[in-house]
């Protein structure tokens, strides 16, 4: 049985440039873990740099649909730190539990002295 790593909860933060896009006043961003069509859309935009995924990908996951121009208005350490927190979801799988039994069997084999 593998360990299953806890999904890291909602976090909020208020944000330090207020602002009033279409009518909504956005004061706080809740973020909840993306899903893989947050990441296949913020990724969608060809020639896009990091900072604009990031943004993008908040823009889908957060609960207030806070908009893209009113994130991008927001200051860097902010949207570091969502992005610091999005990057939990990221990363390469756990390893395969029978990749690391064929490794030991190799080297097992491969260490026993020829006959």
């Amino acid at each position: 049985m593998s360990d299953w790593t806890p999904v890291p909860e909602p976090v909020t933060w208020t944000l330090p440039k207020p602002l009033t896009q279409g009518g909504m006043s956005y004061t706080t961003v809740t973020l909840r873990a993306p899903t893989a069509e947050d990441i296949l859309k913020a990724t969608a935009v060809r020639g896009a740099s990091g900072v604009d995924v990031t943004l993008r990908l908040i823009e889908s996951t957060s609960a207030e649909h806070v908009p893209y121009e009113v994130l991008k208005k927001q200051p860097s350490w902010v949207i570091q730190q969502m992005s610091d927190y999005t990057e939990e979801f990221a990363g390469a799988p756990a390893p395969d539990p029978l990749e690391a039994r064929r490794n030991a069997r190799h080297t097992a084999q491969t260490a026993e002295p020829a006959s």
